[in-house]
């Protein structure tokens, strides 16, 4: 079955070279180039992933507008970044917008159409990867987490301390087997601490009642 994606890129010549490539590979693309149609298609219809230009006409945060209004109708939905803004506080107001992939316009088209097609893999593969909970997944091979179908940006440190106080769910986990499993030398009590303080902060972007992390009193944490 084909996947439905939605491309917003104001430059023709650009818009037309990547709907020819994403059309080769079996997809069908619905290609805007402004906010507007954008988000009335996104209003009527529903799509299997979108890629936004950040910079539409004269918008300079258009393609983040999109974002937070498809976020709003399908948080699932995954988004990719296509801009020529190189920046890292365009990329980290991205990632916090809950984008898949950020890309930058020099990525060739057989990067471009690698990227997309690993996204549609990793979806598939959501449904091998170990679950505990029907909302939260883990991938050990990739260090990532999903939580009600979106990504949540953890770094490999913070991963780790997760997946295992998720595997050790409803049991207290101590700081000394939180430190062991993190990849860095000496890791203090205090260190944890953070670490789990960002966890929370990560998950609650996802979810604002997310409460699931509870800290055990001078001993460690404990999912529930």
């Amino acid at each position: 079955m084909s996947k439905d994606i939605l491309l917003v890129e104001d430059e023709k010549i650009l818009r037309k070279n990547y709907e020819t490539i994403l059309k080769k590979n079996g997809y069908e693309v619905m290609s805007f180039e402004n906010v507007q149609d954008a988000t009335e298609f996104i209003e009527h219809n529903s799509i299997d992933l979108a890629i936004l230009d950040i910079m539409l006409e004269d918008n300079l945060e258009g393609g983040f507008q999109i974002c937070k209004f498809l976020k709003e109708k399908n948080k699932q939905v995954p988004i990719v970044f296509l801009t020529a803004l190189d920046t890292d506080v365009k990329k980290i107001s991205a990632y916090e917008l809950g984008a898949w992939d950020y890309l930058t316009k020099d990525i060739s088209l057989s990067l471009f159409i690698t990227k997309i097609n690993s996204i549609f893999q990793k979806m598939e593969l959501l449904s091998d990867y170990k679950k505990i909970d029907e909302n939260i997944v883990f991938n050990d091979d990739t260090f990532e987490v999903f939580y009600n179908g979106q990504r949540v940006p953890l770094t490999k440190t913070q991963f780790l301390i997760a997946n295992v106080l998720f595997k050790n769910q409803g049991r207290t986990t101590d700081y000394s087997l939180l430190s062991q499993v993190t990849t860095q030398k000496v890791v203090t009590d205090n260190a944890i601490a953070v670490h789990v303080r960002k966890i929370r902060k990560a998950f609650k972007k996802n979810d604002n009642n997310f409460d699931s992390i509870q800290t055990a009193s001078k001993v460690g944490y404990i999912w529930k």
